[in-house]
């Protein structure tokens, strides 16, 4: 299983770190072998609403090549929600 982590700037990064920590955790049992995932986001660098800011592993990837897609909450999504073209969404409705 392929994942990929969506990040944005105005993240809450407690909502992406929570959860990555179970991915990663769950990825170092022999039956999650298969298991990989990518840091993706619009630019380089984010910024979570605190000031706090990292490096993205892949900018602008195709998200239809993912088996599943995590975008954490945040004061960002607000701004998100009406401008999904930088995180190329695969729209399915």
């Amino acid at each position: 299983m392929k994942i990929a982590f969506v990040l944005f700037n105005g993240i809450t990064f407690l909502g992406f770190a929570g959860f990555y920590d179970v991915i990663y955790r769950l990825g170092q049992f022999e039956i999650c072998k298969e298991l990989s995932w990518d840091i993706c986001a619009a630019s380089e660098e984010v910024t979570d609403e605190l000031g706090f800011t990292v490096k993205a592993g892949k900018v602008l990837p195709e998200l239809s090549e993912y088996d599943m897609v995590f975008v954490p909450g945040g004061m960002g999504t607000r701004k998100l929600r009406y401008d999904l073209l930088p995180i190329h969404l695969p729209m399915n409705y």
